[in-house]
């Protein structure tokens, strides 16, 4: 018997031993993908695949002639019929095999997004290595290529300004952060609509909307970029898994609202009393309801919203902590964000896309009457009654109570 325990033993400790090492590669056999794009390839049907990849052993951030910092990245194109043929036909350009765990960030392009995902995002999902925390984009007005290509060349590390912005954007409140987790559970949705960030590429000389150069510290005009720089600029709506349509910044902040997912954001009013002067109000906090209330035989559609804010800014010499004045900001905070949130309803019923998921709601409520709803959905959703309530408190006025300036 106790032989026989210690050859049980002894081919336990092997299995332990030797186990997961069947597909062992060497950390400089690999490359490690950090940033991926989708495109439609040029021959109908197939797809095209570019990845930024930092191979191990390679990376260095010394500085070339001039003082130019050398690429920490190289970028491939393949393309095929499928997402997994073309990973393995990648291999033509590159002896180190793909290894998916490190990226963060899938672009998809507009023109393949308009056309569908499910089937490039299958992938993705089914496969043990790629992770569903990646950021999810789609390309606005361009190829995803075209990005994947910029964000391989960039100083700061491939995809860290990928990064950046879409943590920074949390500070401004402008776009939805959605991964590819979030992304596929909304493609999912029997009536829930995906919605993901926007990226545009500026190219050099070229201005952005608010007039100025990005990359540049002069005047707007004053003098070019010396690179290409990316940028978010609203919110892609889809319909089941095609793309629809956009959100510009004021629709996509509306949509923050309404989800409760405006973390931190600034509103600019006009001062009570001096209507040339401009306050600029911070958001502390956010409270966000949806509520489906039955009236009679219809469903009606309540969004409250309660926000919580700072007076941190003003111009011009109007006091501004008086209660008056205070209880005028307030409405005119309210205003600001019950305006939003319209525009993005409205938006929302052009696309016939429920970014809010208002079906959802409706179901978790309601089930029994969900059943005879969900069939119809496409065509209660346009007509569906939606009554906003916004409130608006503001907390502190700062460490002073009049403006500086002459009085």
């Amino acid at each position: 018997m106790k032989k026989q325990l210690s050859l049980l033993l002894c081919a336990a400790i092997i299995l332990i031993v030797t186990a997961g090492c069947w597909d062992y590669r060497e950390l400089e056999q690999r490359g490690l993908v950090c940033c991926l794009g989708l495109d439609r390839a040029a021959e109908p049907g197939k797809i095209k695949m570019t990845v930024s990849v930092i191979r191990p052993g390679e990376v260095s951030s010394d500085t070339g002639a001039g003082g130019v910092v050398r690429s920490k990245a190289a970028y491939y194109t393949a393309t095929g019929d499928t997402v997994f043929e073309t990973t393995r036909n990648f291999l033509m350009q590159s002896s180190r095999r793909l290894f998916w765990g490190h990226n963060r960030n899938l672009i998809i392009g507009e023109a393949m997004a308009r056309e569908g995902v499910f089937n490039v995002i299958d992938r993705f999902v089914r496969g043990v290595e790629p992770r569903l925390r990646s950021w999810v984009f789609v390309a606005g007005g361009t190829e995803a290529k075209e990005i994947v290509e910029t964000v391989s060349k960039m100083e700061d590390g491939p995809g860290a300004e990928l990064d950046a912005l879409i943590k920074s954007s949390t500070s401004l409140s402008v776009v939805p952060q959605v991964d590819l987790k979030l992304f596929i559970e909304r493609l999912n949705s029997k009536t829930a609509a995906a919605v993901v960030p926007r990226l545009e590429l500026i190219r050099a000389g070229e201005k952005t909307d608010a007039g100025d150069y990005p990359g540049t510290s002069g005047p707007a005009g004053a003098a070019e970029p010396k690179r290409q720089r990316l940028k978010l600029s609203g919110t892609a709506v889809f319909k089941g898994d095609r793309l629809v349509g956009w959100l510009n910044k004021a629709e996509s902040r509306g949509l923050l609202w309404a989800l409760g997912k405006a973390q931190s954001s600034i509103v600019v009013v006009k001062c009570p009393g001096d209507e040339s002067s401009l306050a600029s109000l911070e958001l502390l906090e956010l409270i966000s309801k949806i509520k489906p209330e039955k009236r009679g035989n219809r469903i009606v559609i309540t969004v409250e919203v309660q926000t919580e804010s700072n007076l941190v800014e003003q111009q011009g010499t109007a006091d501004l902590a008086t209660p008056e004045a205070l209880r005028s900001l307030e409405r005119r905070h309210a205003t600001v964000v019950k305006n939003e949130i319209h525009a993005t309803v409205k938006k929302a019923r052009e696309y016939n896309a429920d970014i809010f998921g208002f079906g959802e709601a409706i179901e978790r409520k309601f089930p029994q009457e969900w059943k005879e709803l969900e069939s119809r959905w496409d065509e209660a959703f346009p007509e569906l009654e939606i009554e906003l309530k916004v409130k608006s408190r503001i907390l502190r006025v700062g460490r002073i109570t009049r403006p500086v300036g002459p009085r």
